[in-house]
């Protein structure tokens, strides 16, 4: 290998090291119980809300679980006994999906101080009826709205289950909100792709002396030559 090519090669593999992003998925096709406090999933923490259609949280602590296979389900009924698979809310009553029966429910994915990017989700339960609500909040609390807000995403693709594709920079954060509004939305949430989003690290004073110094023994050898 030439001078030139190692010397590049070197300068790379340190550059390298400021900054780099990585892929990752997580799969809530897992069983997972009840619960009004969420769940673990890897890297992010879910609880479940109920929002207005602005995606404005009303509450904020919805019973959320997931299942084998399917994904993950909300539930805004008094206590999850009544978390069933009647649509019938009349009674105090709700979906085990993701659903905009009685009020609009949200998924609030948090990944706690590390800002990652969604590129995508995939959704089970999913019909031509369905559409999905998303956006990145600021805090959990009651009273938060989400910024962007994006309503009515998908509405009109069928197929079971369904992946949708975010572009580039749409959604970058560390707190996100995937859910629905609307009699006829129903879904679970079955699994996202993110990056992680890693700042350029400054290089260390050694670092930039090897890449200076493998510079000047460059410039060294075609004097020679």
């Amino acid at each position: 290998m030439k001078f030139t090519n190692i010397l590049a090669a070197s300068a790379a593999t340190i550059l390298g090291f400021a900054g780099a992003s990585s892929a990752a998925v997580i799969d809530f096709g897992v069983e997972k119980g009840w619960s009004s406090t969420g769940h673990s999933y890897g890297a992010a923490t879910v609880t479940g809300a109920k929002v207005d259609s602005f995606g404005k949280i009303v509450s904020n602590d919805e019973y959320v679980a997931s299942w084998w296979g399917a994904g993950l389900g909300i539930c805004s009924a008094s206590y999850t006994s009544k978390c069933t698979y009647d649509t019938n809310e009349n009674y105090g009553r709700d979906q085990h999906t993701i659903d905009g029966q009685n009020g609009g429910e949200m998924a609030l994915i948090d990944f706690g101080s590390q800002d990652v990017e969604i590129t995508s989700v995939t959704f089970d339960y999913w019909d031509y009826n369905d559409d999905f609500d998303f956006g990145i909040y600021a805090s959990k609390a009651v009273g938060s709205a989400p910024s962007p807000f994006t309503f009515d995403a998908g509405r009109g693709n069928n197929g079971n289950p369904k992946t949708f594709t975010f572009a580039s920079g749409a959604l970058v954060g560390s707190l996100f909100g995937i859910g629905a509004w609307g009699d006829n939305d129903e879904f679970k949430l079955s699994s996202l792709t993110y990056e992680t989003q890693t700042s350029p690290v400054p290089l260390p004073a050694t670092a930039l002396l090897l890449v200076a110094g493998l510079g000047g023994l460059g410039v060294a050898r075609r004097r020679r030559k």
